[in-house]
């Protein structure tokens, strides 16, 4: 899995990709005003399904063919179920888990809303986490389906399903308003808007008050801000400190994430179960 994901290629993808999105907002850290902050928050949101999509079909494929290589290889008793699965998890996700961090530092810099480093941070982490559960959802559903193109079927409903049920697009009816809360890509994007927005953060606004001053508003009374509140997103509250803490959510994606990776090592324990042992007396 590793040269596919960690090769020259890749490198150029992943900061082309940076490079250009921060161009097209390059004025976005420039402008104080309600555009400027929408713009903002458009930015911080089209990074989060792009760290959804694009690894998860790539390790649906190889997860197919490797659930088949290990199981041949654990019938072989050749190696036991939690090793192969740990080794599997690590090249995986060490060759993933930086590559939001590169996304994060060109992009955002570029479009001047970089902020601080712990921020820059931050945000990284999320993407990188929200990246992770999609890979892990793609590796469940690639050792689980019966062929690759079940699979893809499945993955394309699958994370489609995650990103409505987010919540982002609309209010969400009450009888699927808690579907959520296993969607990585809500998590990801509440931690994104908390770390990058506090509750003492303005823009420029014709009444201000007076506070901070004639012409600048709290982002608590933006209409974009207070849509995503209505929408299950509490950020930027007034004169709460704890608006821009993330650890709610890191530890919601994580918690998604093991229950995804449990979920192949369950499956790497049954086909074991199923195989053929040698004869030891051969």
């Amino acid at each position: 899995y590793s040269p596919c994901a960690v090769n020259a290629l890749r490198v150029v993808e992943v900061t082309g990709i940076a490079a250009l999105t921060g161009l097209l907002f390059y004025t976005t850290g420039k402008d104080s005003s309600v555009l400027g902050l929408a713009q903002k928050t458009s930015l911080l949101f089209s990074g989060a399904p792009l760290w959804t999509f694009e690894r998860m079909h790539m390790s649906l494929v190889a997860d197919s063919y490797w659930i088949e290589d290990a199981s041949k290889q654990l019938s072989k008793d050749q190696f036991k179920a939690i090793p192969l699965w740990l080794g599997r998890l690590s090249a995986v996700n060490l060759s993933e888990f930086f590559w939001p961090f590169i996304y994060v530092t060109v992009c955002h810099t570029m479009a001047g809303i970089a902020g601080d480093l712990s921020q820059l941070m931050k945000n990284g982490l999320l993407l990188a986490l929200n990246n992770a559960c999609y890979v892990s959802l793609g590796s469940m559903l690639g050792s689980l389906a019966p062929s690759v193109p079940y699979a893809l079927i499945c993955s394309t409903i699958t994370a489609q399903t995650s990103l409505i049920a987010a919540g982002f697009y609309t209010h969400l009816p009450p009888v699927i308003e808690y579907f959520r809360y296993v969607s990585p890509l809500f998590w990801c994007y509440k931690g994104i808007l908390k770390s990058s927005y506090r509750w003492n953060d303005t823009y420029d606004c014709f009444f201000g008050s007076s506070d901070v001053g004639a012409n600048q508003c709290f982002l608590e009374y933006n209409l974009g801000i207070d849509q995503t509140k209505k929408r299950g997103i509490e950020v930027a509250t007034f004169n709460d400190e704890q608006s821009d803490k993330i650890y709610i959510e890191c530890l919601a994606l994580v918690a998604i994430f093991w229950v995804l990776q449990l979920m192949v090592l369950f499956r790497l324990w049954n086909s074991c179960s199923y195989c053929p042992k040698p004869d030891s007396r051969k």
